[in-house]
């Protein structure tokens, strides 16, 4: 972030979540895909460079307002508000201060239906994994197994961000610039599986009666906190340049709850399939 190596909130990763910043609070993204002198040296690749909002030449004023809402899982909603004011100060603009604010609620619901469809080869003789099945047996549309799922978001993501800058000359300047972004990742997920077990033959429509269910359950609270804060200055002569900066960057993330619990269903269970359409059984 602004040049600076920024941890990860994530125990064992060196990569971000982008999504727990608010993208409002940056002006631009840099893209290297390859390392460049001036970078610290313990990147394997390129990197992504997230560069704060500063102070223009011109007033800003920003404000952004959005809700929307799903009719879906009982009906969810999402809001975001953003907010970003700024100006140069002095008869020659030396003085640029910058401070922006970001607030968003996402309720996302899914509710969906995750087939594993696959073919087996089946004959009078016995279907796939079977001893007796033929090995040039004809294929038929099946499915691995179902999953019926539904989804649950209740995330929060706000954050600030803030520039103080002034120039002694036409490049030369001191700054203090900084994030801070806090992302409640929540949400709980249910999945109703089904697994057809082994087909019957003569063509994979139904299986031998040793299908199972399961239900599963999961709640997942997570918290990830990101700061950061640096302050420098350059100054530029005829022969000479001098650069320098300092910064304190932090980054963590708390569990407040994680939990799944499993509930194994009948087994022994029929199951057909409907292959009226081959390219869409059911």
């Amino acid at each position: 972030m602004n040049g600076v190596n920024v941890p990860s909130p994530e125990s064992g990763v060196r990569q971000i979540k982008l999504d727990t910043i608010p993208a409002n609070l940056v002006d631009s993204v840099e893209i290297n895909k390859t390392l460049s002198a001036n970078q610290d040296g313990d990147a394997i690749g390129g990197s992504v460079n997230l560069v704060t909002k500063t102070a223009g030449e011109k007033p800003t004023l920003y404000l952004n307002g959005i809700g929307g809402y799903t009719p879906i899982v009982g009906g969810r909603s999402l809001t975001e508000l953003d907010g970003t004011i700024g100006k140069r100060f002095g008869t020659n603009h030396k003085l640029g201060i910058l401070i922006g604010s970001s607030y968003d609620w996402n309720g996302r619901g899914i509710d969906d239906v995750e087939p594993s469809p696959t073919t087996s080869q089946c004959d009078a003789s016995g279907c796939d994994g079977s001893p007796q099945a033929a090995a040039n047996a004809p294929f038929f549309p099946t499915y691995n197994g179902l999953d019926t799922r539904e989804y649950r978001y209740y995330r929060t993501r706000y954050g600030l961000s803030g520039s103080i800058d002034y120039k002694l000359g036409e490049i030369s300047g001191l700054y203090i610039r900084g994030i801070w972004s806090h992302f409640d990742n929540f949400g709980d997920r249910w999945v109703y599986s089904l697994d057809p077990g082994s087909f019957a033959p003569p063509n994979a429509i139904s299986n031998n009666g040793d299908g199972a269910a399961s239900f599963n359950a999961s709640i997942r609270r997570p918290v990830d906190v990101i700061g950061s804060v640096e302050a420098g200055g350059k100054h530029v002569w005829t022969k000479w340049l001098l650069a320098y900066d300092a910064s304190l960057s932090r980054s963590s993330e708390e569990d407040h709850g994680y939990s799944t619990t499993t509930f194994n269903g009948p087994g022994n269970l029929p199951i057909a399939i409907d292959t009226k359409d081959p390219l869409r059984p059911s």
